[in-house]
C-alpha cells in the first residue's frame, strides 16, 4: 500500500512540476491590444509603429484569414499574448503579385526586390 502511494505522489508531483512549468512562460506581451478574435469577414489588423501586438488572447477561426495593413516603417508582424493562442484559421502575410515591368507589392516586413527580367534580351 505504501508503495502506491508514493507512486501516484511522485505521479501527481511530476504532472504538477509540468503544469506549473507550462504557466511559466512569458512573451513578453503586456496585453495592451486586448483579446484578438478574429472571425470570418473580420476587417485586417492596423500595425503598430513597432509591428508588435501585444494582446492577451488570440483566436484565429477556422474560415478566417487575419491580414494586416502595414505600418509606415513597415515592420514585421510580432504576435504576443498573455494567454492562449488558438489558429484554426490563417494569418496571412503575403504580398501582391507584380507584373512584368515592377515587382511585386511586398507584405509586412518584407521587401519587394528589383525589377523582374525579360525574357529574350
Amino acid at each position: 500500500m505504501k508503495y502506491k502511494t508514493k507512486t501516484l505522489l511522485a505521479g501527481f508531483l511530476i504532472l504538477w512540476g509540468i503544469s506549473q512549468a507550462r504557466s511559466q512562460f512569458d512573451s513578453g506581451s503586456d496585453g495592451t491590444f486586448g483579446a484578438i478574435d478574429f472571425q470570418p469577414g473580420d476587417a485586417a489588423i492596423v500595425l503598430p509603429p513597432d509591428g508588435i501586438v501585444n494582446a492577451t488572447t488570440i483566436n484565429v477561426a477556422e474560415g478566417a484569414a487575419m491580414t494586416f495593413v502595414k505600418n509606415e516603417f513597415n515592420t514585421p508582424v510580432f504576435l504576443l499574448a498573455t494567454g492562449d493562442i488558438t489558429v484554426t484559421g490563417t494569418i496571412n502575410v503575403n504580398g501582391g503579385g507584380g507584373s512584368s515591368t515592377l515587382g511585386g507589392n511586398p507584405g509586412p516586413g518584407g521587401f519587394a526586390g528589383g525589377t523582374p527580367g525579360s525574357a529574350g534580351v
